[in-house]
């Protein structure tokens, strides 16, 4: 049975403690014995040296005597302390080194819940710690773990399940309105009245399934927890530019891409939606003949991703990426294009920041840290 891990680590420090405090004594006793045999009167002579017979027969021996032994008294001590620190220093350097060797073995459980909690995603919400060793703070620590880790992935798992009956069940009806507003139109006989009232209700259907759907892609990156793979990022972002020039191409506008190779590891889904998103707001909250400038380049340890465009003044970038904010511009939207690119880029340990141009128009900064 192995012992509680608090006491171990009592057991460990305390050995450690009259171990080192056993070597300090023994040292120190041999190097003062050795002090003593070497310690012999050896002033006496040095004060008799160049002496004539006569002369030493003056002097008081007695205090010749006392004077060397005080003199061998203190070299004895400055010998000792000179020896004490050599000592002290190298049992130090000693301690600190196994100390160290035996805190590491002894918090490697430590690490790997760690290093668990790091790698932790919605994909592996089902592995757990399985910590085994005895009942003591560790066991604690690991069940406690893998007892929250059972609690997440079962909200995780009712979330997706609510989340998917959620969006059957509002698109289901949305699908039907949609299929009566084309068949009106389909109708020959339609009036126009009838035919202007299925045109609103197909735009609306279109409306409100654009906005489940955003909802939906929102709720799933605030989690933070999303699955990560490596992912190319230039080909993400290039394939958007593509799909989205049609759109700059209709308000007359310019859309410059420059790329650079880059590797990311997260939700090729999300991505893609946070890359279009963030686009797709540069073209529509623009003048006409303006422009939208999309850039990838990489650091060291970050891929950038960064959108500007010629549109209106901003007073204050930030509350664009509340959620709901529409930008006021005539391009209808569900107001969540900004919000989902926030979080998208949260969830994925990143960066995001936006900064209102002085000429008019927004500057929109993504930092994602690159793939290894």
């Amino acid at each position: 049975m192995r012992l509680p891990f608090r006491l171990r680590l009592t057991i460990v420090y305390t050995t450690l403690f009259l171990v080192f405090g056993v070597v300090v004594i023994v040292l120190t006793v041999a190097v003062v014995a050795r002090l003593l045999d070497m310690s012999s009167l050896r002033a006496i002579p040095a004060a008799l040296e160049n002496r004539s017979l006569a002369e030493i027969r003056t002097l008081d021996l007695a205090e010749i005597v006392r004077e060397a032994r005080l003199a061998e008294r203190e070299r004895l001590r400055r010998a000792f302390v000179r020896v004490v620190l050599v000592v002290f220093l190298l049992l130090g350097l000693v301690g600190a080194t196994a100390a160290w060797i035996l805190a590491g073995r002894m918090l490697r459980p430590l690490r790997t819940i760690t290093a668990h909690a790091r790698s932790t995603t919605s994909s592996v919400l089902s592995e757990r710690v399985g910590h085994q060793g005895p009942n003591d703070e560790l066991k604690d620590l690991a069940d406690t773990y893998d007892a929250m880790l059972a609690r997440l992935d079962a909200a995780f798992r009712s979330q997706r399940s609510f989340s998917a009956h959620a969006s059957h069940e509002s698109r289901t009806p949305l699908a039907i309105a949609g299929a009566e507003a084309d068949i009106l139109l389909a109708n020959p006989d339609a009036t126009e009245r009838e035919r202007a009232f299925a045109i609103k209700v197909r735009e609306a259907v279109r409306r409100n399934d654009a906005l489940i759907d955003a909802l939906l892609i929102f709720a799933r990156a605030e989690s933070r927890l999303v699955e990560k793979k490596r992912v190319d990022l230039s080909a993400i972002v290039g394939d958007a530019a593509g799909e989205l020039e049609e759109a700059a191409d209709e308000d007359g506008m310019r859309l410059d891409l420059s790329l650079e190779r880059a590797w990311v590891r997260g939700d090729e889904t999300l991505l893609a939606r946070m890359v279009s998103n963030v686009i797709l707001n540069g073209i529509r909250h623009n003048r006409r003949g303006g422009w939208t400038r999309v850039e990838l380049s990489t650091t060291g340890r970050d891929a950038i991703l960064t959108v500007e465009n010629s549109g209106p003044l901003i007073d204050d970038a930030e509350p664009l990426f509340a959620p709901f904010q529409t930008g006021g511009t005539s391009h209808s939207g569900t107001g969540l294009g900004l919000a989902i690119v926030r979080e998208v880029a949260l969830a994925h340990s990143g960066t995001i920041r936006a900064d209102a141009r002085p000429e008019g128009g927004l500057r929109i900064v993504i930092e994602l840290p690159q793939a290894q």
